[in-house]
């Protein structure tokens, strides 16, 4: 069980790294810079990390 949460959390982990990825991608465009904007777009990343890391480890249990 300690290697499953492992694995939960570096899942977590992975999609908070690519949220962010594509949320720097977006202030590279010169966007999101308002401090609510960015505040919010920070809920945004961890909220779509959490939703895939759920959504991930749900499909793993039904297919396993």
């Amino acid at each position: 069980w300690i290697g499953a949460l492992v694995l939960f959390g570096y899942t977590f982990v992975l999609f908070y790294h690519l949220g962010n990825g594509i949320r720097h991608l977006v202030w590279d465009a010169g966007y999101g810079f308002d401090v609510q904007v960015a505040f919010h777009s920070g809920l945004a990343v961890l909220a779509f990390a959490g939703a895939m890391t759920v959504l991930v480890w749900l499909v793993i249990a039904i297919a396993g």
